[in-house]
């Protein structure tokens, strides 16, 4: 994949290289740096346009084309060429404007070649992190349905518990449950069963031990499954709460 750019690049240098080494040679041929020249940037030898193209190409290397047309067309009494110069170099330094040009579109066709290929890399790793987090997300132990009681002020609760269908299998060995009431912070709590794999999709009924709070009081329950994000459930009893399906 970098062997396009890479040409384009070459191309660019080699260009940039003969455009200079022109310079030179067509400043030299033409006779230009003549110390008693009227034009102040005919004065100039050979060597300083060379160096100017080399240090400041998009700038020098136009100018000299601007000012080349006008010493061999009105100023030639000053160069040390005897008459006027017919301008076949200059021909030369226009053809390599063009191709220099040229190569620099390709440099950035190039560019854009790579910066469209890093932007599509940078899409799949997004993608994959996206599609690793939504991996991940739904391996939560999640509360499959409603939390019962057998009497208003019970010493235990049940539930259930599920891994949605596109999660991973979870060990109950490794999941933790914290209960509370009311303000309390919920603390560790014992359930059963503590032990086995839940696979997705799968269903597993939890029996809690948990102290009511009694009718009207609140009920916190956070289920922790191992390197995911934890469920919160939050319920308040009804007043006249008898027992049953905690809503």
């Amino acid at each position: 994949m970098l062997f396009i750019p890479f040409i384009g690049w070459f191309i660019s240098l080699i260009l940039y290289l003969i455009s200079i080494y022109l310079v030179y040679e067509d400043a030299k041929e033409i006779g230009v740096g003549n110390p008693n020249a009227t034009d102040s940037s005919m004065r100039w030898s050979p060597g300083t346009w060379g160096a100017g193209v080399f240090l400041l190409w998009l700038i020098f290397l136009p100018y000299y084309a601007y000012k080349r047309n006008k010493w061999c067309t009105d100023d030639y009494e000053d160069l040390g060429y005897n008459g006027p110069y017919s301008g076949s170099s200059g021909i030369l330094i226009i053809v390599i404007i063009i191709g220099v040009i040229f190569a620099l579109i390709i440099g950035a066709a190039a560019f854009s070649y790579i910066m469209l290929g890093a932007g599509f890399f940078a899409t799949q790793k997004a993608q994959e992190v996206t599609y690793s987090g939504m991996k991940q997300t739904p391996s939560n132990l999640v509360l499959d349905g409603y939390l019962y009681s057998d009497s208003p002020y019970f010493t235990s609760l049940t539930f259930y518990v599920k891994v949605p269908d596109q999660g991973e299998s979870i060990d109950m060995a490794d999941v933790d449950i914290l209960y509370g009431v009311n303000d309390d912070e919920p603390k560790m709590a014992i359930f059963s069963p503590n032990s086995g794999l839940l696979t997705p999709g799968e269903r597993e009924k939890i029996t809690l031990t948990a102290d009511s709070p009694g009718p009207g009081g609140k009920i916190t329950i956070k289920i922790i499954p191992p390197n995911s994000t934890s469920s919160l459930i939050v319920r308040t009893l009804a007043n006249g709460f008898e027992g049953g399906v905690i809503y």
